[in-house]
C-alpha cells in the first residue's frame, strides 16, 4: 500500500470515529432510563428536551430514541413507539452495536405482546436470540428466556411459560445474579399458585425470600412472607387442616412486622392477618389489626379499602346481633367517611392550587421560550464554531500524520541507500583484497618453482597460497575479526608476495604488549591494501634491502596503525576516475561513523626515503 492510500484509509477511519463517538454519558443515560421506567414526572420532558439538542451523535440519538419509544409505549401510543424503536434499531445495525440492537428488539417484543401481536413479538425475540448465540452472551440469553416465558403467559400457555422461566433460572444461577433470581423465583411462585401447585409455589417463595434477605430488601422480604402465607391459606382451603391456617397466620404476622418499618406503605400482611382472625372467629384480634390499619393509613385509596372492610364487618355484626361490635364498626365507618371527605377536600384545594400554578407556569414558559430560542441561536453559533475548530484540528492531525510518514519514508530511503553503499563497498573491498594481477603473478611464481624442479618448495607455496585464498573468502563474510586473525592473514599475504620477489625485502610486525590481540576486533583484511601498495609501488623495483615495517599501538585509547616502507616515496596518484585502494580504506573507516577516516595520513619520508601510512581505529 502506498503512502497516499494509507493516508486516505486513515483519514476515513478517523472521520468515522469522530462521527460515531459517544457523547451521552453512560451514568446520565442510566439514571434517565431508570426515571422513564419508573414514570417519574418530568422525565418524559427531559428526554424530549435532550432529543431537540443538536450536539448528539447518531448513537446518542438512537439511545434517546429507545427512551422515547418507552414513553410512547407507556402512553399506549403503540404506532409511535414502534416507529421510534425501529429508527433506533436501524442506527444500531449501521454501527454494529449488538447489545443495543438486542435491547431494542426486547422492547419491540414487549410492544407487540401488549398489542397481542404474538407472531411479531416472537420474531423480535428470535432475532435477539440470534445475537445472543452469535456473541455467546449468556446474560442476554437468560433475559430472552424470561421474555419468552412472559409471552407464553400472556398467550395463556402457562406450561410453556413455566418451562422458559425454569430454563432462565438455570442460566441466572450460573451467572449468580441474585437480583434477577429473586424476581424470577417470585414469578414462578405466582405461576405455580395459579396452577394450584401450592407447595412448589411455597418452595420458590422461600428461594425468593432467601435472596431478598441477602440483598437486604425488606419490602421484598415482607412481600415473600405474604405470598408464602397466601399459599398456606390455599392449602388450608384444600385440606381444612388447622396446621396450614396457623402457618398462614405466622407468615402474615412476619410480613406485617416488617411492613411496620414502612408506615407510609399499606400493610398487606396486617390486612390479611385481620381477615384470617375474622374468618376463624377471633374478632377481637381482627379488630386490633383493623384499628392499627386505620391509624397508619394516609390516602384516599387506603381509606376506601378500610371503608369496604368496616362495612362488611358491620353487616356481619348486625347479622349475628352483636350490637356492641356493630356500634364500634359504625363509629369506625363514620371516622373513615370523615377522613375520605377530608382527603377529597384537600385534593380539591390542591387541584385549585395546581390550576393556578399551571397558569403561572404557562406564562413563564412563554417567556422561557423566547429565551430558549435566543439561547438555541447562540448555541447553534457555538456549535458551528466548534465544528470549524474540530475540522481544523482534523486537518492539523492529518498534516502531522503526513509529515510523520514523510519523515519515516525519508529515513527508510536513507537506510536503504546506506545499505546499498555498504554492499558496494564490501564488493570493492573484496575486489581490492584479491587483486587478479596478484593471483596471476603468484601462480606464475609457483609455476617457476615447478620448472626449477623443487617439489617441496612448490608444495609449501601452494599450501600457503590456498590458505590465503581460504582466509579471504572466510573474512569477507564476517563484519569483524580479531587482531590476531588480521595479523596472521597479513603475514600469510606477505609471505606469499615473497614467493614472487624472493629476498628483495624483509618485513617486521611490532604490536604493543598491552594490546590483547585475541580480544581486539578489527574489520577484516584492513591492512592488506596498504601493504600491497607498499610492496607494489615501494619495494617491487628495489633490487635488495627492502624493508616493510608494520606497527600496531594505542593512541588516545584507539588502535594506531603505521605502515612504513623504504621505497622511492609517495606520489599523489593521477585522478583517472578509478577508485584506488586508499579510497576504499577511507570509506571503510568512515562506515562505522566514529570519524576514524580523519586520522588517515600518507606522507613521503626523506631520510631515508620511503612512504608512511598511518591511521587510527576506534576499539570495538
Amino acid at each position: 500500500m502506498s503512502i497516499k492510500d494509507w493516508f486516505v484509509s486513515f483519514f476515513f477511519v478517523f472521520v468515522s470515529l469522530i462521527a460515531n463517538a459517544q457523547k451521552l454519558d453512560d451514568v446520565e443515560y442510566a439514571e434517565l432510563r431508570e426515571s422513564v421506567l419508573k414514570q417519574i414526572p418530568g422525565s418524559f420532558k427531559q428526554v424530549d428536551s435532550l432529543l431537540n439538542m443538536n450536539q448528539w451523535t447518531s448513537i446518542d440519538k438512537a439511545r434517546l430514541n429507545i427512551l422515547k419509544g418507552l414513553i410512547f409505549l407507556y402512553s399506549n401510543e403503540y404506532d409511535q413507539s414502534e416507529k421510534v424503536f425501529k429508527l433506533a434499531l436501524q442506527s444500531f445495525e449501521q454501527c454494529d452495536s449488538v447489545s443495543l440492537q438486542a435491547e431494542v428488539l426486547l422492547n419491540l417484543a414487549t410492544l407487540y405482546s401488549s398489542q397481542l401481536q404474538f407472531t411479531k413479538a416472537a420474531s423480535s425475540l428470535y432475532q435477539a436470540q440470534a445475537i445472543a448465540d452469535k456473541n455467546h452472551d449468556f446474560t442476554l440469553k437468560a433475559k430472552i428466556a424470561v421474555y419468552f416465558g412472559n409471552l407464553n403467559y400472556v398467550q395463556g400457555n402457562k406450561k410453556n411459560a413455566l418451562a422458559y422461566l425454569e430454563s432462565a433460572v438455570i442460566d441466572y444461577e450460573e451467572l449468580n445474579d441474585s437480583l434477577a433470581l429473586a424476581t424470577l423465583y417470585n414469578n414462578l411462585a405466582v405461576l405455580y399458585k395459579e396452577e394450584q401447585e401450592f407447595r412448589k409455589a411455597i418452595d420458590y417463595n422461600n428461594k425468593s425470600l432467601s435472596l431478598s434477605s441477602g440483598l437486604h430488601d425488606e419490602l421484598s422480604v415482607a412481600n415473600s412472607y405474604n405470598n408464602i402465607a397466601t399459599n398456606f391459606e390455599e392449602l388450608f382451603k384444600q385440606t381444612d387442616s388447622t396446621y396450614y391456617i396457623e402457618q398462614a397466620l405466622l407468615y402474615y404476622d412476619l410480613s406485617a412486622r416488617i411492613s411496620r418499618n414502612f408506615p407510609r406503605e399499606w400493610n398487606t400482611g396486617l390486612e390479611n392477618k385481620a381477615r384470617i382472625y375474622s374468618l376463624i372467629g377471633k374478632k377481637e384480634k381482627a379488630d386490633v389489626c383493623y384499628n392499627e390499619l386505620l391509624k397508619n393509613s394516609y390516602n384516599k385509596k387506603e381509606y376506601q379499602k378500610l371503608h369496604k372492610i368496616f362495612k362488611q364487618e358491620l353487616l356481619e355484626a348486625l347479622n349475628i346481633h352483636n350490637i356492641q361490635r356493630a356500634r364500634r364498626y359504625f363509629m369506625s365507618l363514620d371516622t373513615v367517611q370523615y377522613l375520605i371527605q377530608e382527603v377529597q377536600s384537600r385534593d380539591f384545594k390542591e387541584m385549585l392550587e395546581n390550576q393556578k400554578e399551571l397558569y403561572e407556569t404557562k406564562k413563564l414558559e412563554k417567556e422561557k421560550d423566547i429565551k430558549l430560542k435566543d439561547e438555541q441561536h447562540k448555541r447553534l453559533l457555538a456549535e458551528n464554531a466548534n465544528q470549524r475548530i474540530r475540522f481544523i484540528l482534523l486537518i492539523m492531525i492529518a498534516l502531522v500524520v503526513i509529515v510523520m510518514l514523510i519523515v519515516i519514508q525519508y529515513f527508510k530511503d536513507v537506510r536503504y541507500k546506506n545499505a546499498q553503499e555498504k554492499n558496494k563497498l564490501e564488493n570493492r573491498i573484496l575486489r581490492s583484497q584479491m587483486n587478479p594481477h596478484f593471483i596471476f603473478n603468484v601462480l606464475t611464481a609457483i609455476q617457476n618453482t615447478l620448472l626449477d624442479n623443487e617439489p617441496l618448495k612448490t608444495s609449501a607455496y601452494i599450501a600457503r597460497f590456498s590458505r590465503l585464498i581460504r582466509q579471504n573468502f572466510d573474512f569477507t563474510s564476517r563484519e569483524s575479526i580479531s587482531l590476531n586473525e588480521e595479523i596472521d592473514a597479513l603475514q600469510n599475504y606477505i609471505e606469499t608476495q615473497k614467493v614472487r620477489f624472493g629476498d628483495k625485502f624483509k618485513y617486521h610486525i611490532n604490536i604493543e604488549a598491552t594490546i590483547d590481540t585475541a580480544q581486539t576486533k578489527v574489520p577484516p583484511m584492513l591492512l592488506q591494501p596498504i601493504v600491497e601498495n607498499a610492496i607494489e609501488h615501494g619495494l617491487k623495483n628495489k633490487k635488495a634491502n627492502g624493508v616493510l615495517e608494520i606497527k600496531v599501538g594505542l593512541k588516545n585509547n584507539k588502535l594506531h596503525f603505521v605502515v612504513t616502507d623504504n621505497g622511492p616515496g609517495y606520489k599523489t596518484p593521477v585522478r583517472d576516475g578509478k577508485e584506488h585502494s586508499m579510497d576504499v580504506l577511507k570509506n571503510r573507516l568512515m562506515l562505522p561513523g566514529f570519524g576514524d577516516e580523519e586520522s588517515l595520513k600518507i606522507k613521503s619520508l626523506d631520510n631515508p626515503s620511503g612512504t608512511q601510512v598511518e591511521f587510527q581505529l576506534s576499539r570495538r
